[in-house]
């Protein structure tokens, strides 16, 4: 396929994204706002061009704690924290640069998905060196994937595959790791006659 073939299939892809984005958000209604977007500095709500999806960007604010993990009940939510599901694929990123990182991740992440896989373990490493570890969870002026891992988990394309994620445990790299839990593959329907 050429590069004009390419181009055109995701500015093809961005606008049904964004017909469907527009279709399901009809009857959402904003909450009160605190203060003006234009005086804090944050996008008044304008969906996302190709250009902000294809580039990593720099995290708002790091939460003091772990995200919330969302779309499991409690139950899987302490197992998965405790580590108690089976691993069933490791990737590791070490030495890896922001962008070959990224492509690991995606190809890593769907191809587990693909085969069925729920829990998959992602080594970030801690950073290297004086960071700010302190400050926040995954926080870190050196720990670029530490930091930049939870955000590609969180966006497209892999957004649709990953339920949840929490740091590992300490016997599987704490910290400098993360479990991913991913959800069921449905079934491919049977094609008609």
């Amino acid at each position: 396929m050429t590069e004009r073939g390419k181009t055109k299939t995701a500015k093809n892809q961005d606008t049904e994204d964004q017909t469907l984005w527009h279709s399901a958000m009809q009857d959402v209604k904003p909450l009160k706002k605190d203060a003006d977007p234009e005086e804090t500095g944050e996008p008044a709500g304008e969906p996302e061009d190709a250009a902000t999806k294809t580039q990593p960007s720099k995290i708002p604010d790091t939460p003091k704690e772990p995200p919330p993990v969302a779309g499991i009940d409690r139950r899987t939510e302490e197992k998965l924290r405790q580590g108690k599901f089976p691993i069933e694929g490791r990737l590791d990123l070490h030495g890896h640069t922001q962008a070959q990182a990224h492509n690991e991740l995606i190809q890593f992440i769907t191809r587990g998905f693909e085969q069925g896989r729920r829990c998959l373990l992602v080594i970030t490493g801690k950073g290297s060196g004086g960071g700010r570890e302190e400050e926040g969870w995954f926080e870190s002026e050196t720990g670029v994937l530490r930091r930049e891992v939870p955000r590609w988990l969180t966006v497209w394309p892999l957004a649709e595959k990953v339920i949840a994620f929490t740091p590992a445990q300490p016997k599987h790299g704490g910290e400098g790791a993360l479990y991913v839990y991913l959800r069921r593959r449905k079934p491919r329907e049977a094609s008609s006659p």
